[in-house]
């Protein structure tokens, strides 16, 4: 539960955080604008979240979208957010912060630009 908590939280303030680099790398003004956000949140999971595997942010945010817009924003999203993963796995897209391993919190006053110190 708590895991859960924290995820979501990184997941809300990384996305608040980073919105016009992610807005920068997504076509909005082409999508429909229910999906806006849900694009943004898969786009952060897939850039920022190393610990989140891209099959699973993709598939999250598909089903998301299909809810909020049905069939034709669940093949949009699909389609954007494959393109992503893809330059991840080539290599080509850089990443918005380093690995933070699951169990620590990468909130809390933490840069994406910087690690966190040791706690000791």
């Amino acid at each position: 539960m708590e895991r859960d908590r924290r995820l979501a939280y990184e997941l809300a303030a990384g996305v608040l955080r980073r919105r016009a680099q992610l807005d920068g790398m997504l076509e909005l003004a082409t999508a429909d604008p229910r999906l806006h956000d849900v694009l943004r949140l898969g786009a952060y999971q897939l850039r920022a979240l190393a610990r989140v595997p891209p099959y699973a942010a993709v598939s999250t945010s598909v089903e998301l979208a299909r809810e909020a817009a049905g069939e034709g924003g669940a093949r949009f999203v699909n389609q954007a957010l494959r393109k992503i993963a893809g330059k991840r796995e080539a290599g080509n897209g850089k990443r918005m912060r380093q690995h933070i391993p699951p169990g620590s919190s990468p909130v809390g006053g933490a840069s994406l630009g910087r690690p966190r110190q040791p706690g000791w």
